[in-house]
Formats: structure tokens, sequence, C-alpha cells
């Protein structure tokens, strides 16, 4: 008998190195992929100033207001009111709320007169008191109230 010749030829040396080397290679960033994520959740920020983080926050939404009080006085629109509370409410937010009034209207007594009454009637419906940052001014070119609505950074007292 004689012996059959195969048709397979053999690996030569330099084919088989690259061919393990970029096998290598693929491992090391599949495995990375995976490994990444865990590595850099235990990596924890620090900060020049004895690890004090200050929290920039940005509005998720700003909504403006020339409706909300009628012309030169303090009472409420209970209608455009009301929809800042049930999105407050509802959906867990704070809110920086920019109260105006020019000098001509009021001035700076007319804003805080109104930032009182709005303060009042959202407490009154339940909005925490830590979820409000409202402020007055008497800026000429700012709509009668503006509100920046955040994700909550408030806790429940």
């Amino acid at each position: 008998m004689q012996p059959q010749s195969s048709n397979t030829a053999v690996l030569s040396g330099p084919f088989s190195l690259q061919y393990t080397s970029l096998i290598l290679i693929i491992l090391t960033f599949v495995i990375g992929a995976f490994a990444g994520e865990k590595i850099g959740a235990n990596i924890k920020p620090t900060a020049k100033n004895g690890g004090n983080k200050q929290k920039v926050e940005v509005p998720i939404g700003t909504v403006e207001y020339n409706d909300l009080f009628p012309e030169k006085e303090s009472r409420l629109n209970h209608a455009e009111a009301g929809a800042i509370t049930e999105v407050l409410l509802n959906h867990d937010l704070s809110a920086t709320i920019i109260i105006s009034s020019p000098p001509e209207s009021g001035g700076i007594e007319l804003s805080l007169a109104r930032s009182i009454t709005l303060y009042r009637m959202l407490v009154k419906a339940k909005v925490p008191a830590s979820a409000l940052n409202i402020l007055a001014t008497e800026e000429r070119n700012l709509p009668q109230a503006r509100v920046a609505f955040y994700y909550e950074n408030y806790e429940e007292q």
C-alpha cells in the first residue's frame, strides 16, 4: 500500500505567527470592551479643592408666562399657576422661577408680592418648599415669569 497524499498544506511559520497575533489582538479588545465599564466605574474623580464637587444643573425645560398675573396686580391666574403645580407634583421636578415686573409697572415691590403669592399657592398645593427657588427682579425685558424645571434635587421633609 502506498501512503495517500493529503491536500492540506502545513501552516508555515510566519503565517501562523501572524494569525495567532491577530487572534490575541482581537481577544484583547473583546475582553477590554467587557471589562472597561467595570474598571471605569471604580475610578472616582478627585478635585483639588479638597474633594468637594460643585454640581452644575442644566434645566430640562423652560417655560415663559406673560399672563400668570393680571397687569399691575399680584393675584394669580389659577389656570396658568395650576399648570406649574401639576408639572411639579406629577413629575418629581424642582423649579427655579424668576418673577419680573418692570419699574413702571410696580417694580421690585410688585415682583416680591407676586413671588410670595405664587410660593404660598404652590406650597399649599403640596409642592415641597425645597423644590422651589423663586426669585424677584425688576428687569424690563423679561416675561412676567420664567420657570426652569430641573430633575429633583431636594429631600422630602
